[in-house]
């Protein structure tokens, strides 16, 4: 069993931003994601990345970006997506488990978990707010192509 995706993520790839899709535990090497992206045996809905995947972005006026962050759930293809977007200042580890951070203000991160037969499946996309924001509407289509077959 598999997601799938009509449309191709290439069209991403000359932007600087990260996007990640996790399989559940599938995937060890990314092993850092937010406590927030572990695979929930029940049914119920998964949350977005609560502390923004591990206070990956900051605000200006130092809320918690899960208060400023923009929620929504629906129904894709049959299938339960909760989204989550947000601005702020990217402030990620540069490599996992460095004490060293990036400080990128002006950022934007969009995230997904969509939840599927055989658990859930997360995507980030995240970078500069110019760049993330040129690319809403092919991440909306990427996201309306999802299917799990």
């Amino acid at each position: 069993m598999k997601i799938t995706s009509v449309r191709s993520l290439l069209s991403f790839s000359a932007l600087f931003l990260a996007i990640t899709i996790l399989a559940g535990n599938a995937f060890p090497q990314f092993s850092q994601v937010d406590p927030a992206f572990q695979p929930v045996p029940s049914k119920a809905p998964v949350a977005p990345p609560a502390g923004s995947s591990k206070g990956q972005l900051l605000q200006p006026d130092g809320r918690p970006t899960k208060d400023v962050a923009k929620t929504n759930s629906r129904l894709i293809n049959g299938l339960s997506v909760t989204s989550f977007d947000a601005t702020g200042t990217y402030v990620a580890e540069v490599t996992p488990g460095s004490a060293e951070r990036f400080n990128k203000p002006g950022f934007r991160m969009r995230a997904a978990v969509i939840q599927t037969a055989g658990g859930p499946y997360f995507i980030k996309l995240i970078g500069p707010l110019k760049s993330v924001t040129r690319w809403d509407k092919e991440y909306e289509a990427f996201l309306q192509s999802l299917q799990y077959k």
